[in-house]
């Protein structure tokens, strides 16, 4: 795993997930997480990364593991928008962004930009 209860701990100071549901929150959040690099990270094993890369990407899957578990109900609904009685409601917001059909915040994808992992070119690194 990329992150652990600690590194939860460290980057999600005040946010809570119950104790029982953490490391099954990271674990989707890391596949989340996967998406967003194109599975970069697999591709090159999390140990080849720099310090910085690793404490970047253990940043992000704690931040959107703490994302999925407050906005979960949200995230699975079908709807975008409903409206009762002239009353609206819409969801989504200039805070959220969604690549690879994975939905986070402008924050984790501005983490995770800084580690050079989410760049959409080829890396001849990766593919020689």
């Amino acid at each position: 795993m990329y992150a652990d209860k600690e590194d939860f701990a460290r980057f999600c100071k005040g946010e809570e997930i119950p104790e029982e549901e953490l490391t099954a929150r990271l674990e989707e959040a890391q596949r989340d997480i996967d998406g967003l690099t194109y599975n970069r990270i697999n591709t090159i094993g999390f140990e080849a990364l720099t310090d910085f890369q690793k404490e970047q990407v253990k940043c992000a899957v704690c931040k959107q593991a703490s994302f999925r578990y407050t906005y979960a109900d949200f995230l699975e609904m079908p709807l975008s928008s409903y409206g009762i009685n002239g009353v609206s409601m819409q969801f989504g917001g200039a805070g959220l962004v969604e690549q690879n059909g994975v939905q986070t915040t402008a924050y984790v994808m501005n983490v995770l930009r800084q580690t050079g992992l989410c760049y959409l070119g080829l890396d001849r690194r990766i593919f020689s």
